[in-house]
């Protein structure tokens, strides 16, 4: 195929050159740096993390541009940060399994603990059982539902047909008999 062949087919989309000179590394970092940062904080949510990743994208681009001749545009670096994304994630996701015990050493690790100990965790926990129990109804349907549950105060409220500041008070109300109980207990066993 001929040159024309190529730019009457748009092979050719735009001019390309080496990426390897600072001064282009700081014109993309000019021109696409923020909106960069604006797509890769409603892709993880977290502003935090998007500084090691930005570093990462422009770091690869560097060694990319040594390596190949091409023209950088924001479809590109969104690819390159989506992959250092991905690579990060799965980093986390072995460190996160290298990092999990196992349930033969938590078997392990129960059965060493004294008699005494034992007790004490299932005396603990009774407590707080009981402690729930002894609660009046409301209280204690609303401190299960957001304790246990995991529901939101305007939720529960939704669920109960009460207000946000009664479901507040029940639950601090709650809070407050349940610890009092632990408290006395505590005191009583030590």
């Amino acid at each position: 195929m001929a040159d024309n062949d190529l730019k009457k087919n748009n092979f050719i989309a735009a001019p390309v050159s080496s990426f390897d000179s600072d001064g282009q590394v700081v014109e993309v970092y000019q021109k696409y740096d923020k909106g960069l940062r604006l797509f890769l904080l409603r892709k993880i949510g977290s502003a935090q993390e998007i500084d090691d990743i930005m570093q990462e994208v422009y770091l690869r681009l560097i060694r990319y541009g040594r390596r190949n001749i091409f023209e950088p545009n924001f479809s590109f670096l969104c690819t390159v940060a989506l992959n250092v994304l991905r690579s990060q994630l799965r980093k986390q996701k072995v460190r996160a399994v290298a990092s999990h015990d196992s349930i033969d050493e938590a078997k392990i690790e129960a059965a060493t603990l004294s008699p005494e100990q034992f007790l004490k965790s299932a005396q603990g926990l009774e407590v707080i059982k009981s402690a729930i129990a002894a609660l009046d109804d409301s209280k204690q349907q609303a401190f299960v539902m957001h304790r246990f549950e995991g529901l939101t105060y305007e939720a529960i409220g939704k669920e109960l047909g009460i207000s946000i500041s009664a479901v507040r008070k029940r639950i601090v109300n709650a809070m407050h008999q349940v610890t009092k109980k632990i408290k006395k207990s505590h005191e009583k066993n030590y």
